[in-house]
Order: structure tokens, then C-alpha cells, then sequence
């Protein structure tokens, strides 16, 4: 937890493989156990447009927790498609570090005591990323 405001926590995952990013854990007033949304914003969306855009910022107050993660590499169609190859180069892809990214924040709050770990939502995501993580799941990879 890097800081908190309210219900609002600013959260930072270090992992070695994918390196850091950012997300922001929006909790519901009342104690848990709550269930959970994990989510990604699109291309050009920052973590509170997508709040306010697509999730809402209001699902906390119906009792959801909501994890958005901070986007990286979203620059637009041609930064996008250049950093696609460069992580194709070394092995990776971009749509393999979002699942990954997903499944470490799916993780995180699995762990949490005010949250029900067997009401996390995987939300808006794209059709490719919630395959991989659908499939990833039931190969019961741990993360």
C-alpha cells in the first residue's frame, strides 16, 4: 500500500518478471468480506475515467470492492504496436503482462481478510486477456 484516503488505497505490485505497476482498491464502508472486481482500463483511459465511465465509482457503496489497475503501454495504435514487438522480441507479449497483471491484483486481494476470495470478478476486459485468464485458471496456475 503506497497511500490511502478513506476508502481509497493506492496499491504498488513489484514482481520480477513483469516489473511494477500501480493500481487503486476502492473498498465498500461497511466490513467485509466483500466480493470483487478487478479491472483494466482501455487504450487512453486513466483509472478514474474508467471509474466514472464504464464501472462507476458507486459500485463500493452497493458493496463491491473494485481494483482498477493503473495502465502502462497504453500510448495508442502505433506506440502500441512498437512495444508489442519489442516485448515479442524478448519473449513476451503485451497481452500475456495484462493477464499476468490481473491475476497477481486477483492474488492480492484473495489474501485480503475483507475480501471473499471466492467472489473475485475478473471485469471489462478484453476478449483475448479474459481467455488467457479463463485458461490460466482452470490450469489452476497459482499466482
Amino acid at each position: 500500500v503506497v497511500s490511502t484516503s478513506g476508502n481509497e488505497l493506492v496499491l504498488r505490485f513489484d514482481d520480477p518478471w513483469i516489473g511494477s505497476f500501480s493500481a487503486l482498491l476502492l473498498l465498500p464502508p461497511a466490513p467485509g468480506p466483500h466480493a470483487a472486481i478487478v479491472a483494466h482500463p482501455g487504450h487512453g483511459e486513466s483509472v478514474r475515467e474508467h471509474l466514472s465511465q464504464r464501472f462507476g465509482a458507486g459500485l463500493p457503496a452497493a458493496g463491491f470492492a473494485v481494483l482498477v489497475i493503473e495502465p502502462r503501454m497504453h500510448a495508442g495504435d502505433e506506440p502500441a504496436a512498437a512495444l508489442t514487438l519489442e516485448l515479442l522480441k524478448q519473449g513476451h507479449s503485451l497481452v500475456g503482462l495484462r493477464v499476468v497483471e490481473t491475476l497477481l491484483a486477483r492474488s492480492y486481494l484473495a489474501s485480503r481478510p475483507d475480501i471473499d476470495g471466492d467472489r473475485i470478478a475478473l471485469g471489462v476486459l478484453r476478449g483475448e486477456r479474459a481467455d488467457g485468464v479463463g485458461f490460466l485458471q482452470q490450469l489452476r496456475v497459482a499466482f
